[in-house]
């Protein structure tokens, strides 16, 4: 995985409250994830989702009120692992 925190950091800095976290990145060799673009839309709620569709990566993941940069970081990353 490659440019997913200082894209996540960027995004969610000054922000608070629940929301989802929109990104998109490109599959690079069998097993690298380039982060490309990640949004953060405020009060959309819903599950984590990921879908790889040729070598474009989609992924939504919500955001709680409490955390973090680092709280969603290590679950998203953990996530994407998984598609």
């Amino acid at each position: 995985m490659t440019g997913l925190r200082p894209k996540l950091e960027a995004t969610l800095q000054g922000k608070s409250g629940v929301g989802t976290i929109i990104g998109k990145g490109v599959l690079r060799g069998s097993d690298m994830i380039e982060i490309l673009e990640v949004k953060f839309v405020d009060g959309k709620e819903g599950q984590p989702a990921g879908k790889i569709s040729e070598n474009l990566v989609l992924f939504d993941y919500p955001v709680g009120e409490d955390e973090g940069a680092d709280d969603v970081y290590y679950k998203l990353m953990g996530m994407l692992s998984r598609v």
